[in-house]
């Protein structure tokens, strides 16, 4: 005789639309060869920045000096994968969260 055990798996899907963390909303996403960052608390006179990461946590892409609320970031580097973004200004960081490249 073994003891029991519970299983809890989550249901994941892949027709998320847009995945938003914080003040920045990603729309769509997953995405494959362009998405666009909305960022509802910047500052109106700041730069922002978009660093984007893969898993083991290196720093893959980097745009910089983005001066309006929305930034249309164009896929022409990443694979398909899971990446995950952090973005700020000169004074505060704005959100992180999830990018999902999917060809």
């Amino acid at each position: 005789i073994t003891n029991y055990t519970y299983n809890i798996i989550p249901l994941v899907t892949s027709q998320v639309q847009s995945y938003a963390e914080g003040n920045v909303k990603v729309v769509p996403n997953p995405f494959s060869d362009f998405t666009r960052f909305i960022f509802t608390n910047k500052s109106r006179n700041t730069k922002a920045t978009i660093s984007i990461f893969d898993v083991t946590g290196k720093l893959v892409d980097e745009v910089r000096n983005i001066s309006g609320n929305s930034y249309e970031y164009r896929n022409d580097q990443l694979t398909e994968q899971l990446y995950f973004y952090k973005v700020f200004d000169e004074e505060k960081q704005l959100g992180v969260g999830k990018l999902i490249i999917k060809k």
